[in-house]
């Protein structure tokens, strides 16, 4: 972050976004969804309202998982002693690359600090497939209120940032290798703290979906002078797994085999064309008989 400065900042911004946290375009999308779920329980319906329920609760379950990958993204990327010599020697982007980051930075504030400049032209499209004019009327209040109370939060933020840079002017700031549990010996990069440990008590929960591999040779009591030893972790998905990664492995296997049907030779694919043309007939034959 401290060599990157401009493209980590960015990256945060669009992290919080993404995450859904005020005060920026994430937010109000995922509050205007919460709106819309809480305004349709009154709908009667008991299937209805256990459905509503249902997403309620997995839209912020979605939301807490962001915050957890989003946090060990950007600590990877940007915080901690560096691990690689490229990341030794990084250097901020050109200008004319930053200016896409921008725009897009611009666009999240703007719809973070302002949704009803947004709301309204919108509401024009909603309006074509469903009568929201009621809804919106009653949720702009409620945006007016983010808006001032996003404003408050950010000259907050502002001022705390302001007095936190008056005080430091005063003190001498030393940077010295992160502390290890009081040991330095390894390869700067390599032993320092990451976010797996953060995200290590929601694995702990989920034990059976999130499957975390362990590679690791593990000591002996005889071995007084132990041999070198590397140490590394693989989670895998149990939904990915099961309904991603072995269907996908089973249809591309199919693929391959058929494959042998590809000769390369136009007297083959002549003969194929044929013998599509024979079982068309044969078929149209069968159907009229």
């Amino acid at each position: 972050m401290k060599k990157m400065p401009k493209t980590a900042i960015f990256f945060l911004l669009g992290a919080l976004a993404i995450c859904g946290l005020p005060p920026f375009n994430g937010f109000i999308s995922e509050f205007l969804i919460y709106s819309g779920i809480f305004q349709s329980l009154h709908a009667g319906n008991l299937f209805v309202d256990v459905l509503l329920l249902f997403s309620f609760t997995g839209l912020a379950v979605i939301g807490g998982l962001a915050i957890f990958c989003f946090t060990k993204v950007f600590s990877i990327i940007f915080l901690g002693s560096p691990r690689s010599d490229a990341s030794i020697h990084a250097t901020e982007v050109e200008s004319s690359m930053i200016i896409s980051d921008f725009l897009i930075g611009i666009m999240i504030i703007m719809i973070g600090f302002f949704p009803l400049l947004f709301m309204k032209p919108l509401s024009g499209v909603v309006q074509v497939f469903t009568p929201a004019t009621q809804v919106i009327n009653r949720i702009i209040p409620t945006l007016n209120s983010i808006s001032l109370s996003s404003g408050i939060f950010i000259m907050v933020i502002g001022l705390i940032w302001v007095l936190r840079a008056w005080q430091q002017k005063r003190q001498s700031i030393s940077t010295t290798a992160t502390w290890g549990c009081a040991y330095k010996g390894a390869k700067a990069g390599l032993h320092q703290y990451t976010a797996t440990s953060y995200a290590d008590s929601l694995r702990g929960l989920t034990p059976h979906i999130v499957q975390v591999k362990k590679e690791f040779t593990e000591f002996t009591e005889d071995e007084i002078f132990p041999q070198p030893r590397s140490f590394s972790t693989h989670s895998s998905d149990v939904f990915e797994e099961n309904l991603v990664t072995k269907p996908g492995k089973s249809v591309l296997s199919f693929f391959q085999r058929i494959a042998v049907f590809q000769t390369g030779k136009i007297q083959h694919y002549l003969f194929y064309a044929l013998a599509f043309l024979v079982v068309i007939f044969l078929l149209t034959l069968l159907k009229w008989i």
